[in-house]
């Protein structure tokens, strides 16, 4: 660690470190980023009428789990 940094721990300096993915990673992080393109391609169409502020909250929901989704199968992935 740098200097400036000895006051983070080693935990917390790990856990936001940049990790390169092993070359078999790279295929499997491309199929989860394919399906979950193609999932949100789905959450998209979902047709919310005007005035539903209901339904546009949920489609804006599940857009904001799938993107979080996909980034822990990244960060998974970068751990193996």
């Amino acid at each position: 660690m740098e200097q400036q940094d000895q006051n983070i721990s080693k935990r917390a300096y790990d856990t936001f470190a940049s990790r390169k993915l092993q070359d078999n990673a790279f295929i499997a992080v491309d199929e989860v980023k394919g399906a979950a393109a193609v999932l949100w391609d789905h959450i998209d169409n979902i047709s919310v009428p005007p005035g539903n502020s209901e339904a546009g909250r949920l489609v804006a929901l599940a857009k904001t789990s799938l993107e979080e989704a996909v980034m822990w199968a990244v960060k998974a992935y970068s751990r193996q």
